[in-house]
């Protein structure tokens, strides 16, 4: 007789490829979802946390795992909305972001200082980008 398989059942202790993506790179719950709220299917994968304190709790349980799996100067969407100590600006990159925020490790400093990145130069805002290329 054939055996019945069960779908999505969680190993103990691992995250599911759903979980660990919605961790890593996507900030939406169930909770607050405009889509779900109206549609029967969404296309954002909020449902895979019925929470955000559940969700929370997931990135707690697993940060350092997934925090290996990142690029330097980047970190999971998890952490910038638990962790980070303020956002990150609409015109500056991630590594920028954390640059300022003082949240870079020794080693991306490292790495980003020996390509001439850092200390960070950015120009006051209002400036004239046409001066600002003049002047280099």
């Amino acid at each position: 007789m054939p055996r019945r398989r069960v779908h999505g059942k969680r190993r103990s202790g691992e995250l599911t490829h759903e979980e660990e993506w919605s961790l890593l790179l996507h900030s939406r719950t169930r909770d607050d979802c405009n889509i779900c709220a109206i549609a029967v299917t969404c296309t954002y994968q909020c449902w895979v946390f019925r929470s955000n304190k559940e969700r929370r709790r997931y990135w707690q349980e697993h940060r350092d795992k997934l925090l290996q799996v990142v690029n330097q100067g980047t970190r999971p969407q998890a952490w910038w909305d638990y962790e980070a100590p303020g956002p990150k600006l609409p015109d500056e990159g991630e590594w920028e972001a954390l640059a300022r925020l003082g949240c870079l490790t020794p080693e991306e400093t490292d790495y980003f200082e020996s390509r001439g990145l850092l200390p960070l130069k950015r120009q006051p805002t209002g400036a004239d980008p046409r001066e600002i290329l003049r002047d280099a």
